[in-house]
């Protein structure tokens, strides 16, 4: 219950900065990184870590080395991989993506021009609430 409460405010946080300032700054995403780390070595990695959550944040890595994907977004699906099963990440990754292709493609269209880029968070933050909920 409280690594949930703890998660959303971390959410929350990293989504209001998205949209105001268009960045996560790396400090909030250390001061929640810290902790998690320090419980996956003391109990151990979550379910499916090393099956799911790790090819996840390897594909991640490489869609931003393309391009595709901001920085800080991929840090955010860091700290939810070692916060959550690997099942549940997977779960949040594909929802994320299927709304933000569903808002681009809106926006684009409206626009008839494509959009150039979009902050992640509101969709990772869409994301997460539908799938604990």
């Amino acid at each position: 219950m409280i690594l949930k409460l703890l998660m959303m405010l971390f959410i929350f946080l990293c989504m209001v900065s998205d949209l105001r300032e268009k960045r996560i700054p790396n400090h909030l995403i250390v001061a929640f990184l810290i902790p998690l780390s320090a419980g996956a070595i003391y109990n151990g990695l979550p379910e499916d870590f090393m099956t799911l959550s790790l090819p996840i944040l390897l594909i991640l890595f490489l869609i931003w080395l393309l391009g595709f994907l901001g920085g800080a977004d991929v840090k955010v699906f860091m700290v939810l991989s070692l916060a959550l099963p690997g099942t549940t990440v997977l779960r949040v990754l594909c929802l994320t993506l299927a709304l933000s292709l569903l808002v681009f493609l809106i926006r684009s269209i409206y626009r008839r021009c494509l959009v150039r880029s979009m902050p992640m968070m509101p969709f990772i933050a869409t994301a997460t609430l539908v799938i604990w909920l």
